[in-house]
Parts: C-alpha cells; sequence; structure tokens
C-alpha cells in the first residue's frame, strides 16, 4: 500500500511540475515564435503537450547537459 501510495505523489507532483513549467513556454512561444518564424499562436494546453513531448523526448533518448564537475 505503500508503494502505491508514493508512486500516485509522485505521479501528481510530475503533472504539477510539467503544468508549472508550462506557463513559461505558452508564454515565450505567443511572444517570439509568432513574431520571427510565422507560426501560429499556441493555447496552455498545447504547450502543456509541447513539453511533456520534450520530457517524453529527452527520456527516450537520454539527452542530457553535463558539467564540467561530472566529468
Amino acid at each position: 500500500m505503500e508503494e502505491i501510495k508514493e508512486i500516485a505523489i509522485s505521479i501528481l507532483a510530475s503533472a504539477f511540475a510539467l503544468a508549472f513549467i508550462s506557463v513559461p513556454v505558452y508564454i515565450m512561444w505567443n511572444w517570439l515564435i509568432p513574431n520571427i518564424f510565422n507560426l501560429p499562436y499556441i493555447d496552455y494546453v498545447e504547450a502543456w503537450g509541447l513539453m511533456a513531448f520534450a520530457v517524453l523526448l529527452n527520456s527516450i533518448f537520454g539527452l542530457t547537459v553535463k558539467s564540467k564537475k561530472d566529468k
């Protein structure tokens, strides 16, 4: 039972973090991208999906930035 509780908390924390990070993506996209690249504006749900896609790609391909301390 304790494991299920930990998994549920982890999933909720991840969803909350993704929702929190999507706000700056939404604002920055609508501020810069339509003017620079003539692409359409996006809404918050699309920004959330964009961030979820980025997290998925990062987890699949393992793209990480390593600092000089990690070497």
